[in-house]
């Protein structure tokens, strides 16, 4: 008996338990986890592949990166990043990445309301979005800056200071 070498090693679906099987969005054939040794993160490769070379980010937990799109809507999320990523200060290294990150939360909950998505945290990432989405980030972010957003998100969850409550005197003086 032959015991292939392929079943000794471990799949990356075993060592990614969050991955899945996703639709091609290109030809409808799997889309499956893959390595590569040009980049050291998994991605998703289309199993049709060199026929289709579909491809999709993935987390660093084997989840993908939002939702598979062919090349048309690629384009238009890269362009909605090219427009929406300045406003949170994505390349801007004298930024701190404390600062950036709440830049970029006040961002995307600014870009929610704008958009009317109801769940922020889930919605609301271009990678779920799809192409008139995406043409609407590029609209919004026209002329907008980053410290309007941030006077707007100042302005929205401003939290309230509780009032202090005071303890009744121990003995009052009549």
């Amino acid at each position: 008996m032959v015991v292939s070498t392929l079943s000794l090693k471990p799949t990356l679906q075993s060592q990614y338990p969050a991955s899945t099987v996703l639709v091609c969005p290109e030809c409808g054939g799997n889309m499956i986890l893959r390595k590569s040794p040009k980049f050291p993160k998994p991605f998703y490769g289309c199993t049709h592949y060199p026929m289709c070379r579909a491809t999709h980010g993935a987390h660093p937990d084997g989840s993908p990166l939002g939702i598979p799109a062919n090349a048309e809507t690629k384009r238009w999320r890269i362009a909605a990043h090219a427009a929406l990523d300045p406003l949170w200060g994505r390349d801007d290294d004298a930024l701190h990445q404390v600062i950036k990150k709440r830049y970029r939360h006040a961002v995307y909950d600014w870009l929610a309301y704008v958009l009317q998505i109801k769940d922020a945290k889930r919605d609301c990432h271009i990678a779920r979005f799809d192409i008139h989405r995406c043409q609407q980030v590029i609209e919004v972010c026209k002329g907008v800056t980053r410290e309007q957003i941030l006077n707007w998100h100042q302005a929205r969850f401003q939290k309230q200071k509780p009032k202090r409550k005071r303890r009744p005197p121990r003995y009052a003086h009549y």
